[in-house]
């Protein structure tokens, strides 16, 4: 039987809570046996992006994260590109890698909906479900409204996911700790110990 590995791919400027609860339940939800962060150097649609801090930073503040779950991992695969990432090449390369192994990707629904994504059939096609993580209350016939407006051959392969409702985001931590205020348990705290040791977001 092939492994089945989960992966959450995204700038993390910084992870937060809502990551990781996103991923636990993804792994729980479809039965994963690992869930693969995958922070990218240049993201395709936040090059402009105020305050994005280093892809290593990045890398290292998800490892600081994570360490403490054995199902969780984080891989450089992005990080150490010097062009733009887009998720249907990293698939593209993982699956040269891992030609035995289950690709289910996680992603927020508003991201899927809003992003413009790059081969996105493409990328379906390689995967064995694509995750839409949604608010809760989200209701499966607003689902599936939406992913019939995406017109896509697979649009079969995108499963929705209701998790409970985290109100943090990168965003809002960057502009609190700009302003002095605690993000005590909205990030891991050694995340947070690591933000303060480097100055970061200021």
């Amino acid at each position: 039987m092939n492994k089945k590995i989960g992966i959450m791919g995204g700038t993390f400027n910084p992870i937060h809570i809502g990551h990781l609860l996103a991923a636990s339940s993804a792994l729980e939800t479809f039965e994963l046996d690992e869930v693969m962060f995958i922070p990218n150097n240049i993201p395709p649609h936040r090059r402009n992006e105020e305050f994005l801090v280093s892809g290593e930073l990045r890398y290292q503040m998800v490892s600081l994260a994570i360490e403490s779950n054995p199902q969780f991992s984080v891989s450089r695969e992005e990080i150490d590109r010097k062009e733009v990432s887009f998720t249907s090449d990293t698939v593209t390369r993982l699956k040269e890698k891992m030609p035995d192994v289950d690709f289910t990707f996680i992603t927020g629904m508003d991201s899927l909906m809003k992003n413009k994504w790059y081969k996105l059939d493409n990328l379906l096609e390689m995967l064995e479900r694509f995750v839409a993580v949604t608010r809760p209350g989200f209701s499966p016939g607003e689902f599936e409204a939406a992913r019939k407006e995406l017109c896509l051959e697979n649009d079969n392969k995108i499963s929705m996911m209701e998790m409970p409702a985290v109100g943090v985001s990168s965003t809002m931590i960057r502009e609190r700790i700009r302003s002095g205020k605690s993000v005590r348990y909205m990030i891991p705290e050694k995340v947070e110990s690591f933000i303060l040791e480097h100055h970061l977001y200021k």
